[in-house]
């Protein structure tokens, strides 16, 4: 019987097998980019093939006569392909932001062409968009790295100094964030709620309900709700959704390692006759319509993608047609032309914040358990409620519960 054949990509190097022995190894490098075969000697290991790359590349950092001349759309592809010292889930998170709608537009410029005064374009219409000085930079970290690397590799690629400067951020985004919540009334809750269709109501009211990230929420599964009595009903964050669409289970992220539980109001999902809002209930009737499974492995919110999400709250340009967002829908104390944030499912993650401080009469702990943010946090970003919160036990339980702030419209 013939060894079987197969392939295999590791650390940028293109592996073929027989069996277990590799019979050829390859890697790309340069500009244009051009396949560089291993020696048969270094075959014996995957390691002895990467040395092999490392020095090969070390043994050319320093030829001048290496030039790219390409755009940063050319660019950053190889930087992704080359740099070792990113891990795959990183990588594959600066592909999803030098693709997205905010950093596409320098693709189309030189690489030696991209001056600050493209990176400050950039971050005023990411401004414009809504996004908070905290997500611009987010994007355009995986923007400067590629430059960095471009640099520090003396491979031609560039010259001159990184057009992204995050000691200027501030400046050219504008006021640095502010940390002052100002979460929405009950009034703008109804509005909201009212004016959402039902794809998004529920998504938006439950967020509301247990203040969690937008991740999180598009990530829920039908079994992270555990039912067990009006006062015992828990939602288990296990994972977050990402924005390329791949699910990551919290118990093996790098940083925080755990699950979040959070207390489950009944007004969630308590079908009673005095309760008119069972969004768990009407989120698996509008999943049973369109088809949908709601098993315990099930997508609680299984037809709503991020960047559908986004388009739908801010709105999105198709065939030189605008179509408007809810967030124009809704008006002036949606839009930010009140001079408030524009409206954001993280501003329902803090309004829900807001009225924990003040209907637990200030318990920083729990609030920064259900949460899922530290203490500092949650006293950086909630001060004004926890200077404000009446310190009454009974008044805070009262208000831990019957918090019905919006009722159907008649039909």
């Amino acid at each position: 019987m013939s060894a079987q054949k197969r392939t295999e990509n590791w650390k940028g190097i293109t592996f073929a097998y027989e069996g277990r022995q590799i019979v050829k190894a390859r890697f790309k490098h340069g500009y244009p980019q051009t396949w560089v075969e291993i020696p048969a000697e270094h075959y014996g290991s995957r390691t002895d093939c990467l040395d092999f790359k490392n020095e090969h590349r070390k043994s050319t950092r320093d030829n001048p006569t290496i030039t790219f001349t390409g755009t940063f759309g050319d660019f950053f592809p190889i930087w992704l392909e080359e740099d070792q010292s990113i891990d795959e889930a990183t990588r594959e998170s600066y592909r999803w932001r030098l693709n997205s709608k905010h950093v596409r537009p320098l693709h189309a410029h030189k690489l030696r062409s991209i001056r600050r005064s493209h990176i400050t374009a950039r971050i005023q219409a990411m401004r414009k968009a809504g996004l908070a000085p905290s997500t611009i930079e987010g994007y355009l970290t995986p923007v400067s790295k590629a430059f960095t690397w471009a640099k520090t590799e003396k491979e031609g690629h560039f010259y001159g100094d990184n057009p992204v400067s995050f000691a200027s951020l501030a400046n050219h985004a504008g006021e640095k964030e502010d940390t002052i919540i100002h979460p929405y009334t009950d009034e703008q809750m109804a509005l909201l709620l009212d004016s959402a269709n039902d794809q998004y109501r529920n998504l938006f009211a439950l967020t509301y309900y247990v203040g969690g990230r937008a991740s999180e929420m598009l990530g829920l599964r039908w079994g992270d709700f555990v039912l067990a009595g009006e006062d015992d009903s828990k939602v288990i964050f296990k994972g977050q959704l990402r924005q390329d669409g791949v699910w990551v289970n919290k118990l093996k992220h790098k940083k925080r390692g755990e699950v979040r539980v959070v207390d489950l109001p009944s007004e969630v999902w308590l079908e009673r006759p005095d309760n008119r809002l069972p969004f768990l209930s009407a989120q698996k009737a509008r999943c049973w319509s369109v088809g949908e499974q709601t098993g315990e492995d099930d997508y609680v919110f299984p037809d709503i993608t991020y960047s559908a999400l986004q388009d739908y709250i801010s709105g999105y340009e198709r065939r030189g047609k605008h179509y408007p967002g809810l967030r124009e829908t809704l008006g002036r104390e949606f839009d930010g032309s009140n001079g408030a944030k524009p409206f954001t499912m993280h501003l329902l993650r803090h309004t829900y914040g807001s009225w924990l401080i003040r209907a637990t009469g200030g318990r920083v702990d729990y609030v920064s358990q259900m949460m899922g943010d530290t203490i500092a946090t949650v006293e950086k970003y909630y001060y004004h409620d926890l200077r404000n919160v009446r310190r009454d036990p009974a008044q805070s339980a009262a208000r831990l519960h019957n918090r019905r702030i919006w009722t159907p419209r008649a039909a």
